[in-house]
This record gives structure tokens, sequence and C-alpha cells, in this order.
């Protein structure tokens, strides 16, 4: 979870979209007929750019290091690979990760952030700069 995103395990942020929004490169990856029609929808959208889709996230691996992407999308199984999703969050810490999951109306945003921390000061103002839980 990102620093600095206020709210966001106390309460459901509301994001807003602007159509002025500067162009994402995006990459799908899910072995379902809904990565394909998620990837026709986007590809709809000029602020838009669908680099792929893949039939999983062992498949990304192979991609991401010659694609600059602003996101990855995820469209699987409810239960995701997790040493596939931790293999890709170590590689590339400033990639976010979304879950789609077409039986909810949520979507899971999960990134990887790594601060440098050089004296115990800097641990705490990081652990203070932690959204709150409930």
């Amino acid at each position: 979870m990102p620093v600095g995103y206020p709210g966001w395990i106390d309460s459901t942020p509301v994001l807003m979209y602007s159509s002025s929004m500067e162009t994402r490169r995006i990459l799908i990856a899910g072995d379902t007929l809904f990565a394909e029609m998620l990837a026709q929808l986007l590809a709809t959208n000029p602020s838009v750019e669908v680099i792929g889709v893949v039939s999983g996230l062992d498949e990304c691996q192979k991609i991401l290091p010659h694609q600059p992407l602003d996101a990855l999308i995820y469209t699987g199984k409810a239960t995701i690979d997790q040493e596939s999703l931790a293999q890709i969050l170590a590689s590339f810490p400033e990639l976010p990760v979304l879950c789609a999951d077409l039986s909810a109306n949520t979507v899971q945003v999960i990134v990887s952030q790594h601060l440098r921390v050089r004296s115990s000061n800097e641990l705490l103002a990081a652990i203070a700069a932690l959204p709150k839980r409930s």
C-alpha cells in the first residue's frame, strides 16, 4: 500500500475518471473471456494502450523487462498465484497490480514500495505515514 494515500484502509476511495488522463500502458493477465473483453473495452479508450493479454502472471515475467508499463491488470481466479505475484512485485516494485474480479464490483490494487531508510527516525516517519487501520 503506498504511503500518502489517506483512507485506503479506513474507507473505500472514490475514484473519478478524467478524459484528459495521460495515456497509460496496460498489460492484462488472465486466461478468461473477461480478460479478452476487458482488453477490447480498454482499447477503445484513447487514454489506454493495451500492450497485450497473457494467460497468467508467470507469463508477465517474459514481457515486463521489455515493455515499460503503468499497470498490470490480473483477471484470474479468486486465488492469485502468490509466487508469481511476489516475483513481479520484487522485480518491478513501482508497478501497480490491479486484481479485477468479475464476481465482485471491486478492484484490489497491490503495490510494492521501497523506501530508503537510513536511520531509526526515518523508519519511524515511514511508520507514522501509514494510514490508520480500523
